[in-house]
């Protein structure tokens, strides 16, 4: 081995030894914060009521709710996928009818 090579590698200890002492004084140093909690501002709470929405009209289904949202007047849209009688089997058939495309309820749960 070569003298330049063997002062090149002990170099390369020196300044990864020093990194390393550095990196472990750092995290010895370094202490987490705890988050304060503001009282002032608490986050709302939510129910769930189990009365909203009512029964859909007609016996009326719906397949697969692609989107859902609420308008300055709080009603509530919901985007229902699909062809309207594919989602509907045979017995379904009889006794439920699709829904349309596109269902709108009041803020009481009404269509």
């Amino acid at each position: 081995m070569s003298l330049k090579k063997a002062v090149i590698g002990k170099w390369t200890l020196v300044y990864a030894g020093a990194l390393g002492a550095a990196v472990i004084g750092a995290l010895g140093l370094w202490t987490p914060t705890q988050a304060v909690a503001r009282s002032n501002n608490p986050a709302p709470k939510y129910k769930v009521d189990m009365l909203w929405p009512k029964p859909l009209p007609e016996r009326w289904v719906t397949g697969e709710v692609a989107g859902t949202c609420v308008d300055a007047n709080d009603h509530v849209f919901t985007v229902n996928r699909g062809p309207q009688n594919a989602n509907l089997t045979a017995k379904e058939d009889l006794v439920a009818q699709a829904s349309p495309p596109v269902i709108e309820f009041d803020s009481e749960g009404n269509v």
